[in-house]
């Protein structure tokens, strides 16, 4: 949350974590855009194009499973309107 305010309108918000669970992710997007109306959630889906031969992508994020080399991870994009 506090991330937001250096964005400017027009700028996009990335939100990342070393997470696979909805709390630690989409749980907390969805808490920034109920206290900031100035920002709106970006379909993923758009800015991972390809990105489907090493992970899964939702409307709401894109997960990078856990591997043998890496935990696995989680991004949300959040758009500052303008």
């Amino acid at each position: 949350h506090g991330a937001a305010e250096a964005v400017p309108p027009g700028g996009l918000l990335v939100g990342i974590s070393c997470s696979l669970e909805r709390e630690e992710n989409e749980a907390v997007g969805d808490r920034l855009l109920a206290r900031r109306s100035d920002f709106e959630r970006l379909p993923i889906a758009d800015a991972v194009a390809g990105g489907g031969s090493f992970g899964i992508a939702s409307e709401e994020s894109f997960r990078i499973p856990t591997a043998d080399d890496h935990d696995g991870f989680t991004v949300q994009l959040f758009v500052r309107r303008k």
